[in-house]
């Protein structure tokens, strides 16, 4: 992992405003530096970007040719947001002039309106936006209609107390398209959700991919973080994910 990816997580991760725990970003970081090594190309997306937090940590570990898209409402909890995520990126060495920013809803945005943004398929999007059961559905939609065939989707708050239909959604979506599956499971790292919000640990991540890449990805993590596997597996729809643990 290069050294400011390494920096940021160690150091400066937790003191940005965000839920998505430093393991989760970890493993995106890795897996990202993975694909550049590997030749897998293609922009780094994310649906609910807040102030940067997880942003960063992909943005860090991305080549510099990389495109860089944001996509957040930037209006909770006040229409500072935007302000404040770039000077985040700034102050982290990611100059906006790499970033595409989308301020509004990813509702009012098809697939093919994604892609025009991204430019070409993206190699790994974050999925963190509106909770519900529709918006879930509809941002799980348009981002798998514009990953490529090497890509990753990383889905934000699974199994969340707070929010059942989300994880319904994203069921009810892999039930339909056999050819999007989940390689692994983030569990949710305590240590950086604050003390206060433990008894919410119940909200992974959920890595996926085409079926055709399940095994290299699955294989790239048991390289990449031997330290985080459990020993059982998550079963899906004809699949078993890996289980991390930060």
């Amino acid at each position: 992992m290069n050294e400011a990816v390494r920096q940021y997580l160690e150091k400066d991760y937790t003191a940005l405003k965000g839920m998505s725990s430093v393991g989760s970003a970890l493993v995106a970081a890795k897996l990202i530096e993975r694909q550049s090594t590997d030749g897998i190309v293609g922009p780094i997306a994310e649906i609910g970007t807040y102030e940067g937090r997880y942003f960063i940590a992909m943005a860090l570990s991305a080549k510099p040719d990389d495109g860089l898209i944001a996509i957040d409402t930037f209006h909770w909890p006040d229409e500072g947001v935007k302000d404040r995520f770039l000077a985040n990126c700034k102050k982290f060495g990611i100059a906006e002039s790499r970033i595409t920013v989308h301020k509004g809803n990813s509702a009012d945005l098809s697939g093919s309106a994604l892609k025009s943004l991204m430019g070409a398929e993206s190699r790994f999007c974050h999925v963190d936006g509106d909770h519900t059961y529709d918006a879930g559905l509809h941002d799980l939609r348009i981002a798998y209609e514009t990953m490529s065939a090497d890509g990753v989707l990383c889905l934000d708050d699974m199994l969340h107390p707070m929010y059942p239909e989300l994880t319904v959604a994203v069921a009810d979506f892999l039930k339909n398209h056999h050819d999007l599956v989940v390689f692994a499971v983030i569990d949710r790292d305590p240590a950086t959700v604050g003390a206060s919000k433990k008894k919410f640990l119940s909200a992974p991540k959920y890595l996926c991919c085409k079926r055709p890449r399940l095994q290299y990805y699955q294989n790239a993590l048991k390289e990449l973080v031997p330290d985080m596997l459990m020993t059982r597996v998550s079963s899906f729809s004809g699949n078993n994910a890996l289980i991390l643990i930060p």
